[in-house]
């Protein structure tokens, strides 16, 4: 799903912002997966170390996420959450 990601996130968002900064959006990108990266530690601590649990969680999350920025009534404003929430669960896999 990652390279799919890498190659479809800039037509579907330039389909609701025609002059997108693609180097802000790519920056954005790289903040949300070093979120993912930093907060891992502190999320498997909730978690009470159960790994498992914690990978359920971002599986879910990945799908939903890009489930939802897929569908056809998704706007401009979720579609970017989205992708934003998919490079989180990245950082943290």
């Amino acid at each position: 799903s990652m390279y799919i990601f890498v190659f479809m996130w800039t037509p579907k968002l330039e389909k609701f912002y025609p002059d997108l900064p693609h180097g802000r959006v790519f920056g954005s990108f790289m903040a949300c997966l070093m979120l993912g990266s930093a907060s891992f530690p502190f999320l498997h601590s909730l978690r009470d170390n159960r790994t498992p649990a914690l990978l359920r969680d971002m599986l879910v999350l990945g799908a939903a996420s890009l489930g939802l920025a897929s569908l056809p009534s998704a706007n401009g404003p979720l579609t970017a959450a989205c992708f934003f929430a998919f490079e989180v669960v990245c950082g943290l896999y």
